[in-house]
């Protein structure tokens, strides 16, 4: 096993994922302080003229926060793929899967279980805009992504972990797989199958409307970002770069991501995954790098190790907790604590 991979090393992770909940977050905080989450489209290009508040254009790079997404799925890919690579290593003769579905499920179902009972209780208060029971069985058996109408429904932050649980499903495969011909040709296979997928979605789309969630973030579809970090730390582990790009050309990804939502076919056949790419460049970088573990890296592992916990909670409550800020009386607050 490479000495890169330390603990010091493994903390990185912990601070990349930090960045992604506060991504997230931000994100999700948007519209509290703009009115609107990103800029709206004009036919199949963004139109910029289009703004509730000047502010937009300041807080343009929160807009891009839905892609702390595409991070969680390139840091779960090398960390599921990492901690096989450790097994193989150490216990080649020992079952891995078995022991990978108890832990993976163990871990995320049961605090994934409370808050979708919480939310559908809160939500059901309402008859009128609530979820359906069926929603919520869909949501239960992770599966509400195949529904356009339960892709959002309860909290929209769920969408991503029903295809995350998806992805532990392939992961069986992509071993197999990787057996037979190679961690690189695998993630090759699966890019053609997304390719695949996403030619299909050209068709399926209403261009009309805005892009539909539930055909450009199918599984199958995204599965390709999570594999681009399982190629990633098997390169990492082996003391290799998969991309060993320089400075420049990592910046120019980022460009190219960017760029790439700003035009309404481009952001749904390749906005989520240019993200990822771009991520697992700035991944490598970083975790290749030789810079001492700084004090705003320690202060950021404390939220990288909740960012689970955060990224389960933080939507319904930040709305909640919004709104009660924006039609908070202080004065008839006072009066209420006088009374009591």
């Amino acid at each position: 096993m490479n000495k890169q991979s330390s603990s010091r090393h493994l903390e990185r992770i912990d601070v990349l994922r930090a960045f992604a909940i506060l991504m997230v977050v931000c994100f999700h905080f948007l519209p509290s302080v703009t009115g609107q989450y990103e800029f709206t489209w004009n036919g199949f290009w963004r139109d910029a003229r289009e703004v509730q508040t000047p502010l937009m254009w300041f807080l343009y790079p929160l807009t891009l926060g839905w892609s702390g997404v595409s991070l969680f799925f390139v840091i779960s890919g090398f960390c599921i793929h990492y901690s096989f690579l450790k097994h193989e290593a150490s216990s080649p003769r020992k079952p891995f899967l078995k022991q990978f579905f108890w832990k993976r499920f163990w871990r995320i179902y049961p605090p994934y279980f409370i808050t979708l009972v919480v939310f559908f209780f809160l939500m059901f208060r309402h008859p009128e805009t609530g979820p359906t029971a069926g929603n919520f069985w869909l949501h239960l058996l992770l599966v509400h992504n195949f529904s356009a109408v339960a892709f959002y429904g309860i909290n929209p932050a769920f969408w991503s972990l029903a295809v995350e649980m998806q992805f532990y499903l392939l992961f069986p495969l992509v071993l197999m797989l990787r057996h037979k011909v190679g961690i690189k040709n695998t993630f090759w296979f699966f890019a053609a199958v997304s390719l695949a997928c996403r030619i299909a979605a050209l068709f399926l789309q209403d261009w009309s409307q805005p892009p539909t969630q539930h055909l450009w973030d199918f599984t199958l579809a995204l599965f390709v970002d999570w594999l681009l970090g399982a190629w990633l730390a098997e390169k990492w582990l082996a003391g290799e770069r998969l991309f060993g790009a320089s400075p420049g050309t990592v910046l120019l990804l980022g460009i190219l991501a960017v760029a790439l939502t700003w035009n309404k076919i481009t952001a749904a056949f390749l906005g989520f995954t240019a993200f990822s790419l771009w991520y697992a460049a700035l991944m490598e970088w970083y975790l290749f790098s030789r810079k001492s573990f700084g004090r705003w890296e320690r202060m950021l592992v404390p939220v990288g190790l909740c960012s689970y916990s955060i990224y389960l909670w933080h939507q319904p409550w930040l709305g909640r907790i919004l709104h009660w800020l924006h039609n908070f009386d202080p004065q008839a607050a006072r009066e209420d604590i006088r009374g009591l």
